[in-house]
């Protein structure tokens, strides 16, 4: 009955989103009537009928989308077969006859630090359909059995309070109303009323989410105890933070270059093993907000404390034990989530290794391009910086990349890019190399345990007369100064996303839709009309991934970019310099449109390149 009565609830909340559209819409004709009767009656029209028909397609558009628009993909994972983790699934339909429920039709391991539960649903959620248990990977890795039991516990407490069957509603109807903000300029009256609503509907719609977790808690302190449900409580976020932080220092530098571990759980749980998390507040979180889906970890915790105690024995064990090939699963999932952009698999030593070798390849090769360009040469080395200096030219190559420095800076400031390419012909000459750690960034030593000392001897060849000495001390370390050179660039649009795009440019003077990317530019001509530019963007991003718009246009990687100057901010004007020479002059038009945001996140972009 309480799942029926909170379906009501959704299906009724979504039809007040279409009555307070009805109710502007006839209060706008109202309105064109009225005017009519005030001023000139085809003035009148012309104001208000174009509002009137831009609001009733966004509507009937996003509706459309939202009713065609399939099931929530599911989560890109490896799915347990019974077959293969017999004593697993044992556990877990266990568990679901404690919570007195119908056990998950499929269980899909995934490379995140949480759990969830989904149902594909019939009839608006009025009948169940299948359903699906998700485990994150770092927690089997990490958790003990209790634990583990106390997260299956709290989602198989979603279906047994019926949950679940709210999300193809709220699925459909999130769709519905964020797609029709999305397509109303906020100059249209008709958008003022239904951003209201949306606020409302979220506001209802989160406070049902807030109470089902609540409802999902006590579900696992009957199964699984209040100490270990607790302890699963408090360690989720944290592990979680931890999980986000293990990834952008340890993984996601070798993945941005084609490299992977081939042990990424095992790496993991040995950085956690180490005591190395991510750093939170002493205290627990406090901070209420109307617009949470989840309530604050203290409300959980005090409503979990005063729940009816029921004794379970803890289970210490390690959660990896509820499986008969733990480790097989580990290697094909990493496998499953790696192979999409067709990286190499390396330990963790040599992983830390290639990476870093990569990111000094990618910063000496604008150093070496932008030298090449100024000496009117193909391409440069260390080498040929070597050569330039020795020949007085250094101020020459320096101003390039210092602009804005004057001749008596230009040697000091130019010491850093110089220590760049003396420590890449260290890395590439075997002289040196970096040191993993799991709680700081590796640190570049000789196989001694010594730091070498690229820094004095980058400020000694700057020197007057210091060349000399610089190639002895060079070849005193075994490094080969020939071993750093610039590479060629090959850039690829695989693994990027769209963050933003500005409808009718202009490129060099020619009109152009411009993309921003995860990884770079996407410039498409010949754009259309410049009053449908937003319009015209949000389908293009919606139909197409971004992939497949880098390779049907121009694409233009960050890498590719020697220089970006912004000339002026509104309407935007920016200049990018390309690693070829070649020179962009791209101008927002003052009548352009654009996504969401897009001109603030483009102008970050511009300032870190």
């Amino acid at each position: 009955m309480v799942g029926f009565a909170r379906a009501a609830l959704s299906l009724g909340l979504f039809a007040g989103f279409f009555a307070v559209a009805l109710a502007e819409l006839v209060g706008l004709i109202a309105l064109t009537v009225w005017l009519s009767t005030q001023i000139i009656p085809l003035l009148a029209i012309r104001l208000l009928i174009p509002v009137v028909v831009v609001g009733v397609g966004a509507i009937l558009r996003s509706f459309w989308r939202a009713l065609r628009a399939p099931q929530p993909e599911p989560p890109l994972g490896l799915v347990v077969q019974a077959e293969r983790e017999p004593r697993f699934w044992a556990a877990v339909r266990d568990l679901a006859r404690q919570a007195g429920t119908r056990p998950p039709d499929e269980i899909v391991l995934v490379n995140e630090a949480n759990a969830a539960v989904a149902e594909h649903t019939r009839l608006l959620g009025l009948r169940g359909g299948t359903r699906r248990l998700v485990l994150g990977m770092p927690l089997l890795y990490t958790f003990t059995v209790a634990e583990l039991t106390a997260v299956i516990a709290h989602e198989l407490g979603h279906y047994s309070r019926r949950h679940t069957r709210l999300g193809e509603v709220s699925y459909r109807a999130r769709l519905t109303i964020s797609g029709t903000i999305r397509r109303l300029s906020p100059a249209n009256p008709l958008s003022w009323g239904l951003k209201a609503y949306a606020g409302l509907y979220l506001l209802v719609d989160n406070a049902v989410r807030r109470r089902q977790e609540l409802e999902a808690d006590q579900s696992a302190v009957r199964v699984a105890g209040k100490e270990a449900t607790a302890a699963a409580l408090r360690r989720t976020p944290e592990l979680d933070g931890t999980w986000i932080w293990f990834l952008a220092l340890h993984v996601a530098p070798g993945r941005l270059h084609g490299y992977y571990p081939d042990d990424l759980y095992g790496g993991f749980a040995a950085m956690t093993d180490a005591g190395v998390t991510m750093e939170r507040e002493p205290d627990p979180e406090t901070e209420r907000s109307r617009w949470d889906t989840h309530p604050p970890l203290d409300v959980r915790l005090a409503a979990i404390e005063a729940a009816p105690g029921v004794p379970v024995a803890a289970d210490d064990r390690p959660a990896r034990e509820l499986f008969t090939d733990f480790d097989g699963l580990a290697r094909e999932l990493t496998l499953l989530i790696a192979d999409e952009d067709d990286h190499t698999f390396l330990p963790w030593p040599e992983l830390t290794t290639a990476t870093r070798i990569a990111g000094l390849q990618e910063e000496a090769d604008r150093y070496f391009r932008s030298i090449a360009r100024t000496a009117q040469r193909e391409t440069a080395d260390l080498t040929t910086v070597l050569e330039l200096i020795a020949a007085g030219r250094l101020l020459e190559i320096a101003q390039p990349l210092f602009p804005t420095a004057t001749r008596r800076e230009l040697p000091g400031l130019f010491a850093d890019p110089l220590e760049t390419m003396l420590t890449l012909a260290a890395a590439r000459s075997g002289t040196a190399n970096w040191r993993h750690s799991w709680s700081s960034p590796p640190d570049f030593l000789t196989p001694d345990g010594t730091e070498p000392p690229l820094s004095q001897i980058a400020e000694l060849a700057l020197h007057p007369g210091g060349l000399p000495e610089t190639r002895d001390r060079l070849a005193d370390l075994g490094i080969d100064v020939g071993a750093a050179t610039q590479e060629r660039l090959h850039p690829q649009a695989s693994g990027t996303e769209v963050i933003g795009g500005m409808a009718n440019t202009r490129v060099n003077g020619t009109p152009h839709d411009l993309l921003l990317l995860t990884g770079g530019f996407v410039l498409i001509p010949n754009p259309g009309r410049v009053n449908k530019g937003r319009l015209r963007l949000m389908d293009l991003v919606e139909d197409t991934p971004a992939d497949k718009l880098a390779a049907n246009n121009r694409y233009l990687a960050f890498e590719t970019v020697d220089k970006a100057e912004i000339v002026r901010r509104v309407p935007l004007r920016f200049r990018l310099t390309l690693a070829d020479g070649q020179l962009l002059d791209i101008r927002e038009r003052w009548t352009g449109e654009e996504l969401p945001n897009s001109r603030t996140t483009l102008t970050e972009v511009l300032e870190r390149l």
